[in-house]
């Protein structure tokens, strides 16, 4: 909020700087129609000077009106960019504005719950520090594609990445984030970063349950066709074997004590199989 309020502040002494000249102008202008007016000037000067000064009131006030209403325009542009920083905040994403070379100039106050860090500790600082030394050239080279398109084509302002940011307690976080060029006009990058640790997770689990069998944690048939599919498209394909184990008298097993005492044959059976084979 104090933030908000020395933008607003520093707005505000500019666009009376910047009205400064136009009010000197109508001064002056006044003073000379005033001049005419009284009779001080003779001869056809008056109508020149008074042709000239009302000419010059018209496009001094219509030099404010453009003034006040290019101030009305950015400060709604300001107000659309604080709702998403805080439309973004809403949803968990963190937001930071950064330049072409990585260097935070803003951050919002959810990387401190997303990764634990203080805004004010990483502004100033270069986002590279953060993100895993295996995916910084790629985006390097994003960054630097976007900071080179003068003129992007519709949609090539943004950009969308994916990498691995480490948190305040070491860990790797991944992460999909959204990269906007030239924020407030300016050589500048909006980034809005979403931590999708709990959807890689989730689909690491599906793709562990797809490959793997839910009783003994070993591959399933599934993973067995994949990788005989590799391994016979290899040069030395004709060196490969296929080993077939049978339990003998399993079945004999869930009849007898049930499907429950099966399942835990099957487990002890595999973790035999696990130290006797890589």
């Amino acid at each position: 909020m104090r933030f908000e309020e020395e933008e607003l502040v520093g707005q505000t002494a500019s666009s009376l700087l910047s009205a400064a000249p136009l009010v000197l102008v109508v001064v002056a202008a006044v003073v000379v129609l005033l001049r005419v007016l009284g009779g001080g000037v003779q001869g056809p000067v008056p109508v020149l000077a008074l042709v000239s000064a009302s000419v010059v009131v018209v496009l001094v006030l219509r030099l404010f009106v453009v003034l006040m209403e290019t101030g009305r325009m950015r400060r709604l542009v300001d107000l659309g960019e604080r709702q998403l920083h805080d439309l973004a905040e809403s949803t968990g994403d963190v937001v930071l504005v950064c330049d072409y070379d990585g260097v935070v100039r803003e951050i919002g106050e959810g990387v401190e719950t997303t990764y634990g860090y203080r805004p004010e500790d990483l502004v100033g600082g270069r986002i590279f520090d953060y993100i895993h030394p295996e995916d910084v050239p790629a985006i390097q080279v994003a960054m630097r594609a976007m900071s080179l398109d003068e003129e992007p084509a519709e949609g090539a302002g943004t950009c969308m990445v994916a990498c691995r940011v480490r948190a305040s307690d070491g860990t790797w976080r991944p992460t999909e984030s959204v990269a906007t060029r030239r924020v407030r006009g300016e050589e500048l990058l909006l980034v809005t970063t979403r931590d999708v640790s709990d959807q890689e997770a989730l689909r690491n689990q599906v793709a562990h349950l797809t490959f793997h069998d839910g009783v003994t944690g070993l591959p399933n048939r599934a993973y067995f066709e994949e990788r005989t599919r590799e391994v016979l498209a290899r040069p030395c394909a004709g060196a490969a074997a296929v080993v077939f184990l049978d339990l003998d008298g399993f079945t004999a097993v869930n009849d007898s004590v049930g499907h429950a005492s099966g399942d835990y044959l099957l487990g002890q059976a595999a973790r035999r199989l696990r130290a006797a084979v890589r």
